[in-house]
């Protein structure tokens, strides 16, 4: 497991995570935890996933049964951010189909314009048009 706290850093660290499937579902659960031990002076993440939570994913994913009909990033978001005190919020409207709408992603976790900061790119597609994309 990558960390994110090698040493102690002033730069912002931003992270979007593309994809909360099977995959994602279990890297989200991952990501928070390190968000909760970063020693950075600011860490902020957005889980981006348009799919909706469905009767099969139960079998292979981090959801249960009342969550079905919900937005996979949306429930992921709330379930982390909310009690491990952490700014992760979900991206659960359009599919990042392209590049801009990612800069648009990183660009809404900036506080005060800052330019500076370390972006991390977690891909968690998990179907072919995603994956060309």
């Amino acid at each position: 497991m990558i960390q994110l706290y090698p040493f102690n850093v002033d730069i912002p660290i931003h992270i979007v995570q593309v994809g909360t499937g099977g995959t994602g579902s279990l890297v989200a659960q991952y990501v928070a935890q390190q968000m909760v031990t970063s020693r950075t002076t600011e860490i902020k993440g957005i889980l981006a996933d348009a799919d909706s939570i469905e009767e099969k994913n139960l079998r292979n994913q981090y959801f249960i049964k009342n969550e079905i009909g919900k937005k996979k990033a949306d429930v992921l978001a709330k379930r982390y951010s909310n009690p491990f005190g952490i700014d992760l919020r979900s991206y659960s409207e359009e599919y990042i189909e392209t590049t801009d709408l990612l800069m648009k992603l990183f660009d809404s976790l900036k506080v005060n314009n800052k330019k500076e900061s370390i972006k991390i790119l977690i891909s968690c597609v998990d179907n072919n048009c995603a994956i060309r994309s």
